[in-house]
């Protein structure tokens, strides 16, 4: 009985052993995507990078530059705009592609709200809030 109590042990011990190492062994299923997650956060060097070249750029900028600037932006996301809205019309217009146009028109409300504004001489600017207030 003496001898079976030790080699139970150490038999017990091996077990316990084989089955750590093998839930060790086992593949992490666990998605990683540390760009994706970088990118989400804003912490991404190169955008940052990129963001800030494009600021000091634009301060450089004069009125006139500024200007032809937001009014090539506008005919390209017109542009853009124009070109979803055929897509959708014709029934093959995909889902990101829905959410583009969706963000696209939204964006382009801001913007015509901020000239109206300008235009007017109000200082405040056209924000989410007020393009929604103005839709109700």
């Amino acid at each position: 009985m003496k001898a079976k109590f030790p080699i139970l042990f150490v038999v017990a011990a091996l077990l316990g052993s084989v089955a750590l190492r093998g839930e060790d062994a086992k593949p992490d299923t666990t998605p990683k995507a540390p760009a994706a997650a970088a990118t989400a956060t804003g912490s991404d060097p190169a955008k940052q990078e990129l963001a800030r070249k494009r600021r000091e750029e634009a301060e450089k900028l004069t009125p006139e530059q500024r200007e032809a600037r937001r009014k090539e932006a506008t005919e390209k996301r017109e542009a853009r705009i124009k070109a979803l809205q055929a897509k959708q019309k014709a029934g093959t217009l995909n889902e990101n592609e829905t959410r583009q146009l969706e963000r696209l028109e939204a964006q382009n409300a801001r913007f015509k709200k901020a000239a109206e504004n300008a235009a007017n001489g109000k200082a405040k600017d056209a924000t989410k809030s007020d393009i929604k207030s103005d839709a109700k």
